[in-house]
């Protein structure tokens, strides 16, 4: 009989133990990882969002990722698209550090973006000096053996137009813009069908240069 009580006892005493044992480290780690996140979901919950901010960084995201590739399609730009991009790098960003240059590998084009105020002087259809610097650098480009008669250049101008403007009247600043840019290119020797000119409505102060493949006729 005594020998049933310590036994008793001893079993007792073996569970008391084991209730009685240290937390484990996953429960550890889950409170943790809890706490962490409700201190994150307060902050955001007692933050102000500055708007501006907030289109700036849409915005960024938005033009980073406008080409939509394919599911499990692998696009890589082509030979003629790295040329042009190549001489972006090492002939048109270093006369304006300030462009932008947009790449679309599944159409095979090439958008740069260039301050108007470094194309034009301001309110006047002069070309800048640094625009004389462009326009010899897009005819150096169309002449490359790499692209030579493959592509074609357009110069867009922007203009912040309405919707229900079913005929637009251009401003006459835009107009004469557009029209030095034709005599330039053709007192370059440019062959007319290599390039044109236009309007896109946007409030955007940029000169627009895009490149698009050539169709062979």
């Amino acid at each position: 009989m005594a020998e049933n009580i310590l036994f008793s006892k001893h079993q007792t005493l073996s569970v008391s133990s084991k209730k009685a044992a240290p937390v484990s480290f996953s429960f550890i780690f889950l409170s943790l990882i809890l706490t962490i996140l409700s201190f994150f979901i307060y902050l955001v919950c007692t933050s102000s969002f500055e708007n501006i901010k907030f289109e700036a960084a849409k915005s960024s995201l938005h033009s980073s990722f406008s080409f939509q590739i394919p599911l499990f399609q692998k696009v890589s730009p082509s030979n003629e698209l790295s040329g042009i991009v190549l001489y972006h790098q090492n002939n048109i960003a270093l006369s304006f550090p300030s462009s932008e240059l947009h790449q679309d590998p599944v159409n095979d084009e090439v958008t740069i973006l260039i301050k108007s105020d470094l194309i034009f002087e301001k309110t006047t259809s002069t070309l800048t000096p640094h625009a004389h610097v462009l326009f010899n650098q897009m005819k150096n480009l169309l002449n490359t053996t790499l692209i030579r008669n493959k592509y074609v250049v357009d110069f867009i101008l922007f203009e912040d137009l309405t919707q229900s403007q079913n005929y637009p009247v251009f401003n006459e600043i835009t107009t004469e813009r557009l029209q030095k840019i034709s005599e330039k290119m053709k007192g370059l020797s440019v062959d007319e069908s290599l390039y044109g000119v236009g309007i896109e409505k946007n409030d955007r102060h940029e000169l627009k240069i895009h490149f698009y493949k050539r169709i062979s006729s």
